[in-house]
């Protein structure tokens, strides 16, 4: 998959794409943005998209099909710089992208 990984955080896997294949999304820990890493199918990653930025204030992010649309989504935990644990579900599109975030609860 290659080098430079130490400048990301918060690693999950996921098919956020809808392709069949299994993608990484991870967070800048410069710039906070979301990337996502789409998988080749071939044992290697494609070029990254960005699909969101501040996602530097998350503590933990995991993938899931939370709503049972058959897309992958993320759930997320605030907890950086003062934050009170409040966890957010961001639904997949489908297209490396993601819809409004809802927030789903507290002292997490």
């Amino acid at each position: 998959a290659g080098t430079g990984w130490n400048n990301l955080d918060q690693l999950t896997g996921g098919d956020y794409n809808a392709d069949g294949r299994a993608d990484i999304a991870a967070v800048g820990k410069g710039d906070g943005a979301l990337y996502i890493y789409p998988g080749n199918g071939v044992g290697a990653l494609d070029a990254a998209t960005i699909a969101g930025s501040g996602w530097h204030i998350m503590r933990t992010i995991v993938s899931g099909d939370f709503n049972g649309d058959g897309r992958t989504d993320l759930d997320a935990v605030q907890a950086r710089q003062g934050a009170t644990g409040d966890m957010y579900f961001y639904p997949g599109t489908g297209h490396s992208t993601f819809g409004n975030r809802v927030g789903v609860g507290t002292d997490w």
